[in-house]
């Protein structure tokens, strides 16, 4: 049947609508196409990077709720631990047949180990302490494993021929990490992860150039300001690693041994020993003479024990996680494996705790105003059951401490605005008779600054802490404290057997050639 003219231009009409929407429909489906080959990468990378940061952020919130509940059984379920009273148990050894008036620090201790005896009488509870924290998370850091698994005999020392030597070996294989990794180097040489680079200075623009031979010289030319060595850098992270890993096992000891009344035994006494030498300056005519009483006793009364380990515990572990988090963002952001590039970096970013630290061993020191003390000097205040124990040993320490910044040498002071022949001859010649006195030999000392230091703590140190012992054992000094075998101990000899026990060791020189321990 043949269409009329009408009917055929109707037709044509529907044909050309209806190729029209075929055209349409095969460009938009066309269009959707390329749109998908192009965005699905992108969405792909972005929810890959948004699980990683997540992921990233998870782990530092799950090591975050492991710290928090260490601490809660720290603060409210502590740790039962044997009590060692050093200074009574050492007494049991003390040489009876001996003449204490013919060498009285041979006559004390009778101990050969090159140790102090104080650490090796309690180590073992130390031990016991920190075996406690095995599962905290301080001891389990990833970037502490990774540092650990370095083998730093087979790296390049130089950080240049390092970071240089990666750069060539991803441009060459056009790997994903390249902008990544010129990022990080950015963050390494600025010491900040959010670098502002100014012209030479940027890294990133050197992924566009497609000759990776001239692009690594230049990326050497970029990084010769810089002389870093990375293995000497891995081996003070390391040290500084260890140093705040340290302070946070000896805080922890201080809470779970529970020494804090050691703490606070020490510090009321070098309070009672700073009112004591505030009134001797009044009563010296030297510093009147000399116009200095007003300085000397404000430097007394600026003197403080630290006994922040509260402080001191939130410090280091904010800086400990702060530098695991930002290791573990590093390497998350890496398909491979950079451990060594993202410990440079997290090494170069690390913060500082600021605090003097806390240390296991007897030690003690004068960072005017504070003055710190090694756990064992705490550990004895605490667990020594006789008052004079304590007074000779530990605050003999804390009197000693607190009298360094009173006492230099003319020719290398500090603190005080003056000193004199006059008070130095004053302090080497009580010191010589001292030692004459009981003719131990070894007498002579030198005018050495440290020496002339040394030589006035002890001597005071030792006269602030017998004050104490005096005004706390009025009228009962001679009483008996303890009964050996062929010995009688009173209070007053059980001060003074307490010093020497204090640093009992094999070695008898403490503080220096010239100052031999027995002197003491």
């Amino acid at each position: 049947m043949e269409l009329g003219p009408k009917e055929e231009a109707a037709l044509r009409a529907e044909a050309e609508r209806l190729r029209r929407m075929a055209v349409i429909g095969v460009a938009l489906s066309i269009g959707a196409a390329i749109v998908c080959v192009m965005t699905v990468p992108f969405v792909y990378n972005y929810v890959q990077r948004v699980e990683t940061v997540l992921q990233n952020e998870a782990d530092f919130c799950r090591n975050s709720t492991m710290m928090l509940n260490h601490f809660i059984l720290i603060f409210f379920l502590f740790k039962n631990t044997d009590a060692h009273d050093v200074i009574r148990e050492a007494l049991n050894s003390i040489d009876q047949f001996s003449d204490p008036c013919d060498n009285f620090y041979a006559h004390v201790c009778t101990y050969t180990e090159p140790d102090f005896l104080t650490n090796a009488m309690y180590a073992p509870i130390f031990e016991k302490l920190i075996a406690q924290q095995r599962d905290s998370s301080w001891e389990n850091l990833e970037s502490m494993s990774a540092l650990n698994d370095i083998n730093l005999g087979e790296i390049e020392p130089s950080l240049t021929e390092y970071l240089v030597n990666t750069f060539s070996n991803l441009c060459e294989t056009q790997d994903r990490d390249l902008h990544n990794f010129l990022l990080k180097v950015e963050q390494i040489m600025y010491r900040t992860l959010s670098p502002k680079c100014h012209f030479t200075d940027c890294m990133t623009p050197l992924e566009s150039d497609n000759n990776c031979t001239r692009a690594s010289e230049t990326l050497q030319s970029r990084l010769q300001p810089y002389h870093g060595n990375v293995v000497a850098e891995m081996k003070m992270l390391k040290d500084e690693i260890n140093k705040v890993l340290e302070n946070i096992r000896v805080v922890s000891m201080i809470i779970d041994g529970d020494y804090r009344e050691g703490i606070e035994f020490v510090n009321e006494n070098v309070k009672n020993m700073i009112s004591i030498v505030t009134k001797m300056i009044d009563k010296t005519p030297w510093a009147q003479n000399q116009g200095v009483t007003k300085t000397i006793k404000q430097l007394v009364e600026e003197i403080v024990v630290d006994d922040n380990y509260a402080v001191q515990l939130r410090s280091n572990i904010d800086v400990l996680m702060d530098f695991e988090q930002k290791y573990l963002k590093c390497t998350g952001s890496f398909k491979g494996d950079f451990n060594l590039l993202c410990l440079q970096l997290s090494w170069e970013v690390m913060k500082t705790t600021g605090e003097q630290p806390f240390f296991k061993w007897l030690n003690a020191g004068n960072f005017h105003p504070t003055t710190i003390f090694g756990l064992p000097i705490y550990a004895i205040a605490k667990d020594a059951k006789e008052t004079a124990g304590k007074l000779g040993s530990a605050i003999a320490v804390a009197g000693h401490e607190l009298s360094h910044s009173i006492i230099e040498s003319p020719y290398f002071r500090q603190l005080l605005p003056f000193s004199s022949e006059e008070a130095i001859q004053c302090v080497q010649s009580q010191f010589n008779n001292t030692c004459n006195e009981f003719g131990e030999g070894l007498c002579g000392v030198s005018d050495v600054p440290g020496e002339i230091d040394e030589n006035g703590s002890d001597l005071l140190g030792l006269q602030l802490a017998y004050e104490l012992f005096l005004n706390e054992y009025q009228g009962r000094e001679e009483d008996i404290y303890l009964q050996l075998n062929h010995r009688n101990i009173t209070y007053q000899q059980l001060f003074f057997y307490a010093f020497p026990i204090l640093h009992c060791r094999k070695q008898c020189n403490i503080y220096g050639e010239n100052a031999p321990q027995q002197k003491k």
